[in-house]
């Protein structure tokens, strides 16, 4: 298994107005970058999870345990957000079945 995707983590918190645009904006901090093995998840475990074949879920793996706290992470060089569905810890990886904030 190799660690290659670089995962991106976020900590969105209250953020503070904005004058130029008249909307309040949450403040985004990038709390760490990890290397990861990302996969994505069948069609079968995404309808036993969500209930749902049609759903943008990944598995994402590390080679040890994260103690981070986090609002959402972002996948490579993609734009999607990613939230916490699941988390798994096995004796070799620890791995998360995150699935897309949209």
């Amino acid at each position: 298994m190799r660690f290659t995707v670089p995962v991106k983590f976020y900590l969105e918190g209250k953020g503070s107005y904005n004058p130029e645009t008249g909307k309040e904006e949450p403040k985004v901090v990038l709390v760490a970058t990890k290397r990861a093995n990302v996969t994505d998840n069948s069609s079968i475990r995404n309808t036993e999870t969500f209930g749902n074949y049609n759903v943008d879920a990944k598995i994402v793996r590390f080679q040890r345990e994260l103690n981070l706290n986090w609002s959402y992470l972002l996948i490579g060089s993609d734009k999607t957000k990613y939230v916490k569905k699941h988390v798994m810890r096995k004796s070799k990886t620890f791995s998360i079945l995150v699935g897309s904030s949209e």
